[in-house]
């Protein structure tokens, strides 16, 4: 395996540019590019090259396209900030300067000598200079002051991890907006009691749900259809508040108040309507009564945190999940269903953006990233297709500030380790389709239940009670991460009655959604994200079947039991194929059809993970051959690969033995290379 000597080419380059030999290195780079075309350290190079030649233009733009590979790369960060600033973009420049230092620190490595002070003085030096008034210069300073506080806080992990909380300081997004891809969704208070007032309950803000919409902020609306009926959720903001829907088409007029503030009111309104308030209120997207008889009446999608297929199969789905079993035996069952990562945070976006891990990038348990916004998600293309959205869940890995809230018109969370559990999420999903059974619906609904089932903590009532006291003992690993836990007699004990209990909740949905529902009007799935370390006896790998293998059922698509090797990237354009929805980028997703839906079959799986500071892992299965391979250097903070001779790649036959065939080494060898090509390190 031949390798360009990456770095002896970086380094004759970025000699040129340091001697000041602008056109040999401009002549250089452009010979190389198509080797470097993945490499953000190659994008520093040349920004870099147009910066000293004070093309901050050029060298801004090529800057943003090494952003595009790597939104984490320290050197293109840091070469942001000198671009941004040259040109002026001081706000800009700033937030590229702070989450530089941010990924640094993660690092410990210490590489460019930065402060968040020394950054500040800079720029108000130069607005000093620049600055003509002093409001305007006082404006300025404050807008800097205002970016440092909110970047500081964007890059705290609780700020998306544990929503609605915003950092670690206890701020909440209750009664406040979040502020995404250019859109603002409003964070109301959900069902809290009357006798509760908003001051009280902002101390227990963690013991009640939220409720999204996107939302806007006024005193007046006009919207409405003629002949059409319109859902509008309000928030009032103050308790003073009055508000006059006049409908237009029938001339009626009503005055309506209410002490519930910080909470989502929902008026049924007839026709074109304008909306008076004496006080600002927010008004979520409204949401017309229509109903389109060509599309499905209900998408659902179920998702279960930490459910191994393995598992099902070796206890039987009939005895672990009978609701579960009876509702899907006349629908579609893949049996070789298998995740593209290790845990949720990976996972979930594979499954809602048809992307592997070093696609979408969204993979670091620290970093604010979100769902890539090039490529739409589950939730938009629904919405887009003419579909009212809603997602109800307490996955704190999904949450809304992750990116799960594009496309989505409501949205109703909670983290699971509160009070979202099953029971709560089967009855908030019932009373939301019931409310909105006039509209086409998609919904997905995520159950945290069995992802920490393994330890001795929140056990109902009913799982103590068919468990044997051997059972009962508290663990020594009981505050180990999930995915490290060795095998546990114990912990699978504890798993087998979570999933009981799970689904009875979900027989409660089944037979809800089939007493109410003409069966060839709707589409059921459920699938999950990962299986379960404790439930592997022999481990070799991280990625071994009992924690890869997932379940994914259909029921109002295909029927009988697809064979095939399929991902969850899969899960979307399978999705989208049942619901008959076109999917403009199909082509850039990483998922596909299987032969059973009418594609083509996928020649193996890819499981892997990235996570900084461990080594990399993958995991290939084919037909014929398992193959593990780990690399002995640790990814980097920013998600980069050492992938060189490093590395221990083993391939076996599906009876276990060993193969040493050179081609066949070189064949998955090469698969691995193409997959991580841009993540990896060019050295």
């Amino acid at each position: 395996m031949i390798e360009y000597q990456y770095k002896i080419i970086k380094d004759s380059i970025q000699q040129l540019i340091q001697e000041g030999r602008f056109d040999e290195a401009k002549v250089a780079i452009r010979e190389v590019k198509s080797i470097f075309q993945y490499d953000p350290d190659f994008y520093v190079i040349e920004a870099n090259l147009y910066y000293l030649k004070g093309s901050y233009g050029l060298a801004k733009a090529v800057g943003n396209r090494g952003l595009e590979l790597n939104v984490n790369h320290v050197g293109l960060l840091y070469c942001m900030w000198r671009i941004c600033f040259e040109r002026g973009e001081y706000e800009e420049a700033l937030k590229y300067y702070i989450r530089a230092i941010f990924i640094q620190e993660l690092s410990k490595e210490e590489k460019i000598e930065m402060s968040i002070e020394n950054a500040v003085d800079q720029i108000c030096s130069q607005i000093e200079a620049k600055t003509q008034t002093a409001e305007s210069k006082s404006n300025e300073y404050k807008n800097i002051l205002e970016i440092v506080k909110e970047a500081k806080e964007s890059f705290i992990s609780s700020n998306y991890t544990f929503f609605p909380k915003k950092n670690y300081n206890e701020e909440s997004f209750f009664g406040d907006w979040v502020e995404h891809a250019g859109k603002s969704y409003f964070v109301g208070y959900y069902n809290y009691e009357d006798r509760i007032k908003v001051k009280d309950i902002e101390s227990l803000r963690f013991m009640t749900k939220c409720e999204i919409f996107k939302a806007s902020k006024a005193k007046e609306f006009y919207g409405g259809t003629p002949n059409k009926h319109t859902i509008l959720p309000i928030a009032y903001l103050q308790e003073d508040t009055t508000i006059e829907i006049i409908e237009i088409n029938t001339g009626n007029i009503y005055e309506l108040s209410s002490e519930r503030v910080l909470q989502y009111q929902y008026y049924k309104v007839s026709g074109e309507y304008r909306l008076i308030s004496n006080n600002d209120i927010v008004v979520g997207d409204p949401i017309l009564l229509e109903k389109d008889t060509t599309k499905k009446d209900l998408v659902l999608s179920i998702f279960i945190d930490g459910l191994s297929y393995s598992f099902l199969e070796l206890e039987g789905i009939e005895q672990l999940m009978p609701n579960t079993a009876n509702y899907f035996k006349n629908g579609c069952i893949f049996t070789n269903n298998y995740t593209t990562g290790d845990w949720t945070l990976p996972c979930a976006a594979s499954l809602c953006t048809g992307l592997y891990t070093t696609n979408h990038g969204v993979f670091h348990p620290k970093m604010q990233v979100t769902l890539p916004e090039n490529q739409p998600s589950l939730f938009e293309l629904f919405k887009t297709a003419g579909y009212t959205t809603a997602k109800i869940d307490g996955v704190y890995r999904v949450t809304p500030t992750y990116g799960y809230i594009r496309g989505i018109d409501r949205t109703i969370y909670q983290p699971s380790h509160i009070n979202m559990d099953g029971k709560d999420v089967v009855i908030e999903a019932i009373k939301h389709i019931e409310t909105f059974k006039d509209t086409n619906q998609y919904l997905w609904l995520g159950f945290m239940d069995i992802h920490d089932a393994g330890s001795e903590e929140h056990r109902s009532i009913l799982q103590q009670t068919q468990m044997g006291l051997e059972f009962r003992k508290y663990l020594k690993e009981e505050k180990k991460k999930s995915v490290y836990e060795s095998y546990s007699e114990t912990r699978i004990a504890r798993y087998r009655e979570s999933i009981k209990e799970l689904d009875l909740y979900l027989g409660i949905l089944f037979h809800y959604i089939e007493t109410h529902f003409e069966e060839d009007n709707v589409i059921v799935s459920l699938m999950s994200d990962h299986g379960q370390a404790y439930l592997v006896k022999e481990e070799d790998c991280l990625l071994q079947e009992e924690r890869t293998r997932v379940p994914m059922l259909f029921k109002g698509y295909k029927k009988g039991i697809c064979e095939e090797y399929t991902e969850i990237t899969d899960y979307l354009p399978i999705l989208l194929d049942a619901a008959q929805i076109k999917d403009p980028l199909s082509k850039e997703r990483d998922g596909s059809l299987p032969r059973f839906c009418g594609g083509a079959e996928r020649g193996y799986s890819y499981a892997e993970e990235i996570y900084p500071g461990n080594p990399y892992e993958a995991f290939i299965r084919t037909k014929d051959y398992d193959v593990s391979f780990i690399t002995k250097e640790r990814v980097l903070q920013d998600g980069r690969i050492p992938f060189n001779i490093n590395y221990v790649m083993t391939i076996k036959d599906k009876k276990g033995a060993i193969i040493e065939d050179e081609g066949i080494y070189e064949h998955f060898y090469n698969i691995i290379k193409e997959h991580v090509k841009k993540n990896r390190l060019y050295e």
